[in-house]
């Protein structure tokens, strides 16, 4: 009889023990979750504001200048294909001097070639500018 109740009370424990396990897992996951939402939610609000900041800019005079600078400099064409019949954009070589920069920095290419660009060096394409 004694052993009977060793073997039920190993049982239950056994099975405690696994609850216990399972629901430590599960909290784990969730908050794995809640942290991934954070993190998701931080990264929205940063490039949000880092978006706002760009769409400020490139409507600010300075930089429609410089972009016209860029286009005559570049004799309104792509340097990427050599065509002139698409409309053009204005790339950023490197960030470095971001609302600071140099013309050489930057260079005129049409809309595919751009986002050729953008794919090989892995920033975003945004189609703003």
């Amino acid at each position: 009889m004694n052993t009977f109740f060793i073997i039920i009370i190993a049982i239950f424990a056994i099975t405690e023990f696994t609850i216990l396990y399972i629901n430590r897992e599960r909290i784990k996951q969730k908050d794995k979750l809640v942290e991934d939402a954070v993190k998701n939610f931080e990264e929205f609000h940063f490039n949000h504001i880092v978006w706002q900041e760009k769409q400020e800019y490139f409507q600010s005079q300075k930089w429609l200048d410089l972009r016209t600078l860029i286009l005559h400099r570049d004799k309104y064409t792509c340097i990427d294909c050599g065509r002139s019949d698409k409309p053009l954009e204005i790339h950023h070589i490197t960030y470095d001097k971001w609302k600071n920069e140099d013309p050489e920095n930057l260079v005129s290419l049409c809309r595919d070639c751009h986002q050729l660009r953008h794919d090989r060096t892995g920033y975003s394409y945004n189609k703003t500018h």
